[in-house]
């Protein structure tokens, strides 16, 4: 259905097809009105529930648009609760667009989503339109106060590029949820077998949340589990990418993290950042952190270690930037690693070299995060709070 406003849609099974979006008009607003799903273009205005969808073997194409393996975007005043939702060998390549996802592109209704799976499927967004954009395993924005739980991701692969290689527009890429903007809980997701590859040098990368916005939002991640995480990005993170957020008990195995230095001019006043942890790439004052485990499989491919956080800047076991609260937390048998050839600030002029003789200098490994000492002072807005953390076989390295 193009546009639905059911009370109810469930017991439905969709196979074997193919879809586009053949729109060539650019969209106005937040929300346009291009919308393509595997089985839902947009619901609206009504409250409803959404159960027992199965859908396969899609393969969806489009340009100006939202779109979804599922439903593209979800609209409405009443609440909407959604369960037992599966997408698989899903193809997804959209270009032009603002959200894509496996399941929901935007879920802007308040209520929940449970017992939701995305696996062997793919999808490629490529962004040109100079706007923010975000790519969710399963919703890619989620705009109100939302449950999510038991939510599944598995043998999926991620890609966000720039059409233009010239201009970084900011596009988020997580497992779960790309951008959540108000209260939301994360309870007992899966992702296994994820790799991202956010290659637009500005966004956020999760392997459950990319980033946290708006206003005083309230949101929380527990009893989750990330396996096998290959994620590439600006700031990435194993769990959540950036954001205010309370993470407890929420493991991430055999991560392979690596966040490279996006096109951002730098200065000694805007050094370059690229925070990759192990858990979470920035967590942001008043963010707590806790019982939190970064591990690898200590035999690693008879090679030794290949598990790890690695940065061109600043890395972390759990936090790479933590402002926030972290304990009773382990990171065990990973490598940390920041190259420091990649950190030197040219100095502007040479009263600032003289008051910046290190140039750059990166914390690196342990349950640090990062700080960016300029003449022996801590920018204090990175100081850091630890209780009761453990490190054990972790490998640092700082340079080649």
């Amino acid at each position: 259905a193009g546009v639905v406003t059911a009370k109810e849609i469930k017991n439905v099974k969709v196979y074997d097809i193919e879809a586009e979006n053949l729109s060539s008009t650019s969209r106005s607003g937040r929300y346009g009105i291009n919308n393509l799903g595997g089985l839902i273009g947009c619901m609206l205005h009504n409250a409803c529930q959404v159960s027992n969808i199965d859908i396969d073997n899609v393969r969806l194409t489009s340009n100006f648009s939202d779109v979804a393996g599922a439903i593209s975007d979800i609209n409405a005043a009443g609440e909407i609760n959604v369960d037992d939702v599966e997408v698989s060998n899903c193809i997804i390549n959209s270009e032009k667009a603002l959200n894509t996802a496996g399941i929901i592109a935007v879920f802007n209704a308040p209520k929940s989503m449970k017992n939701v799976t995305f696996k062997d499927s793919e999808i490629t967004m490529k962004n040109s339109e100079g706007l923010d954009c975000s790519i969710g395993g399963i919703i890619a924005i989620c705009s109100y106060d939302t449950i999510i739980e038991d939510a599944n991701v598995s043998n999926v692969k991620l890609t966000g590029t720039n059409i233009n290689d010239t201009v970084a527009y900011l596009t988020h890429v997580a497992g779960i949820v790309g951008v959540t903007t108000n209260n939301n809980l994360i309870s007992n997701c899966n992702v296994d077998n994820l790799t991202i590859d956010d290659q637009t040098k500005r966004g956020m990368v999760g392997g459950i949340l990319a980033v946290v916005t708006g206003r005083n939002p309230n949101v929380e991640i527990i009893d989750s589990f990330v396996n096998n995480i290959t994620a590439t990005g600006y700031t990435v993170g194993g769990i959540l990418g950036c954001g205010v957020a309370k993470i407890s008990d929420c493991t991430v195995k055999n991560p392979i993290i690596t966040a490279k230095i996006g096109i951002y001019p730098v200065t000694p006043y805007a050094p370059p950042t690229a925070p990759a942890g192990g858990a979470v790439g920035i967590a942001v004052e008043t963010s707590v952190l806790s019982r939190i485990t970064v591990t690898a499989d200590e035999a690693q491919d008879g090679e030794g270690k290949k598990y790890g956080i690695f940065s061109e800047c600043n890395a972390g076991g759990i936090a790479a930037v933590n402002s926030g609260i972290l304990k009773d937390s382990i990171v065990e048998n990973i490598i940390v690693k920041t190259l420091q050839s990649f950190v030197q600030i040219e100095p502007t002029s040479e009263e600032e070299s003289q008051n910046n003789e290190e140039t750059a200098e990166v914390d690196v490994g342990e349950v640090k995060g990062a700080a960016w000492r300029f003449a022996d002072e801590v920018q204090p807005r990175y100081l850091q709070n630890y209780e009761n953390c453990t490190i054990n076989n972790v490998e640092l390295i700082f340079g080649e």
